[in-house]
């Protein structure tokens, strides 16, 4: 038995190499490019086991997490919208890698233009629901704007589409889930239609798991928490109880029979402030 006397990560590589195969040979199957997202384990040391199953380009969320990962990636998706105000760490990156950026408005783009020291890949970040970030899918003059500015420009190579279909997440149920995502297809759909030279990359932990054929429109899948899945993963249906591969074990200080509750040594702030609350049937 683990003697635990504070709060301690446990991480099963087993079961984590078994998530990442199946969505790997998922994405093989339909010859969709897998591009995972780091920001769920920002370790170097798993970033190993994505490279031992073939992995060659991964996603993280901000400029420093690339410049973290970029000693062992040569191609990097920043998939959140570039703080401008970090070039130069973003210019500190090795020429090696090949970085691409998101951009959801024309505002950043001359900036970037004239500061960046490499030629960097843009991809718009797009709205199809979830309505964190992005432009809106149907915005043609908006998005024409863009791809025209980097037409033109010495360090901004356009490539396409962004879009992270995050409403999944407040699912109940696979059927939801799926249904999600549908409605978020038949979006990026009127964008292809319209930009049919483009890539369309999405991702999300939900979907990704649970949809086994992909539109051929779709370049590229971005999931991030499957690697080690969560309870809240499997109460809205992404996974099975089995497929969690990573705990967080807390020594119990108190326990209040009276209401029936414990006291952890181990606080919402230190770890998340999400919750799983269970419907009474």
């Amino acid at each position: 038995m683990l003697e635990v006397k504070r709060p301690t990560l446990l991480l099963n590589k087993d079961i984590s190499v078994r998530n990442l195969k199946h969505i790997k040979k998922k994405a093989d199957l339909q010859n969709v490019s897998l591009r995972p997202h780091f920001k769920t384990h920002q370790s170097t040391h798993v970033g190993k086991w994505y490279k031992e199953e073939g992995i060659e380009k991964i996603t993280v969320s901000s400029v420093t997490m690339a410049k973290y990962f970029s000693q062992d990636w040569n191609n990097i998706m920043i998939a959140f919208p570039i703080n401008i105000l970090e070039i130069e760490t973003l210019n500190s990156i090795t020429n090696r890698c090949k970085i691409s950026l998101l951009v959801d408005n024309f505002s950043v783009l001359d900036y970037l233009d004239k500061n960046l020291l490499k030629r960097v890949n843009i991809y718009i970040k797009i709205d199809v629901g979830y309505k964190r970030a992005g432009i809106v899918y149907d915005k043609f003059s908006d998005i024409d704007v863009i791809i025209n500015f980097c037409s033109k420009s010495k360090y901004l190579s356009f490539k396409g589409f962004v879009s992270h279909f995050g409403n999944t997440y407040n699912s109940n149920g696979k059927k939801e889930i799926i249904n999600t995502y549908k409605k978020s297809i038949e979006k990026l759909k009127v964008l292809n239609d319209i930009y049919p030279n483009y890539e369309i990359s999405v991702g999300d932990t939900p979907s990704s798991s649970l949809v086994d054929n992909f539109p051929e429109f779709i370049s590229e899948l971005r999931p991030g928490n499957f690697i080690f899945y969560d309870l809240f993963q499997y109460s809205i249906g992404s996974c099975n109880i089995n497929d969690i591969a990573v705990r967080m074990v807390c020594p119990i200080v108190s326990v209040y029979r009276d209401r029936g509750e414990v006291l952890i040594y181990g606080g919402s702030v230190h770890f998340s402030k999400d919750f799983i609350k269970n419907k009474k049937k």
